[in-house]
């Protein structure tokens, strides 16, 4: 008997798993498409095929306006980038295609390309900034670990009041958080802290710890409360990290979209320079290249002829 409640209470489980996972799997990716889109538009627009089936809109000024929104939503979705009208994302497509840019790129700049003015903005970070963001980074990292690594073990972190001293403690044993060694029951029985980690004074609050009844209960609630605090300071430390991250990784590519726009500004100057020097000036452009007169049919520059200096004889 009991053994079928078991098979039936699995089942029943199995059942309600399906459908919750399944409203998870719709509730998160809609989470996606309104954080990637900055929009519900689409998540309305399929609430209102669902309840009401996919019939046009009769009224010519009021389905192309709604037309218009689907598109700029669609843009929005596919390259990331937030164009606030269906002009501005003509004009961002327009900017990628003269500056041989992709769209992926303006998106990755984040908010160092200026959207409403298309350009992209003029002080991007330096190289100091970008290094003080990766060492944040580092840092940031090593405290997500070590809060990973006091989340897994299951000691209790413990503090003895009068000095100050942390410590680790378990049912087995105790050891000092800074240090080497350790102390156990059977240590505390014989009174011997040589090399244990802890002076003498704070070995005898230890072994009070461990001589106290209900002591495996007092480290398992200990250890369950350190450890929900634990995943909320990793929470957080992990979204700091990631905001950092990002913030780094968007000033790399800022930089790096400058120094491409600047070196293809340069190479179209060079390009209209040697253009300007290969074509002759309108003094040569009239004249023979050998011999520097005009050419049959073409018209004198007469301010190009000597003149003549000396006065003409009269005959007496």
């Amino acid at each position: 008997m009991l053994e079928e409640v078991r098979n039936s209470l699995t089942l029943w489980n199995g059942i309600l798993t399906l459908p919750i996972v399944g409203f998870l799997a719709i509730f998160i990716a809609s989470i996606y498409v309104w954080r990637r889109s900055g929009s519900t538009y689409s998540l309305m627009m399929r609430l209102w095929h669902v309840l009401h089936g996919k019939h046009e809109c009769k009224d010519p000024v009021i389905g192309e306006f709604l037309e218009e929104q689907e598109a700029l939503f669609q843009f929005r979705f596919f390259t990331g980038v937030r164009a606030r009208t269906k002009h501005k994302a003509k004009q961002l497509i327009e900017w990628t295609r003269a500056n041989n840019e992709s769209m992926g790129h303006v998106a990755a700049c984040g908010a160092y390309f200026d959207i409403e003015e298309v350009r992209l903005t003029e002080n991007p970070p330096k190289n100091g900034h970008l290094a003080g963001r990766f060492v944040l980074c580092v840092i940031l990292a090593a405290i997500c670990l070590i809060l990973i690594v006091g989340i897994v073990q299951g000691r209790a972190l413990t503090q003895v009041k009068k000095t100050g001293t942390l410590f680790l403690a378990a049912e087995a044993n105790a050891m000092p958080l800074w240090g080497q060694g350790r102390i156990t029951p059977e240590e505390c029985k014989a009174n011997v802290f040589t090399n244990s980690g802890f002076s003498a004074e704070d070995g005898k609050v230890v072994c009070s710890l461990f001589n106290s009844s209900g002591l495996g209960a007092y480290l398992r609630e200990t250890v369950l409360a350190q450890r929900l605090l634990g995943l909320v300071l990793l929470a957080e430390f992990l979204w700091f990290l990631w905001a950092i991250y990002v913030w780094m990784r968007q000033g790399m590519n800022a930089k790096s979209m400058s120094a491409r726009l600047r070196s293809r500004h340069e190479e179209v100057s060079l390009a209209l320079v040697e253009t300007d020097s290969d074509q002759p000036s309108p003094q040569h452009r009239n004249s023979n290249p050998t011999t520097g007169k005009a050419a049959a049919g073409e018209p004198v520059n007469c301010s190009a002829l000597p003149r003549r200096t000396d006065s003409p004889q009269h005959s007496s």
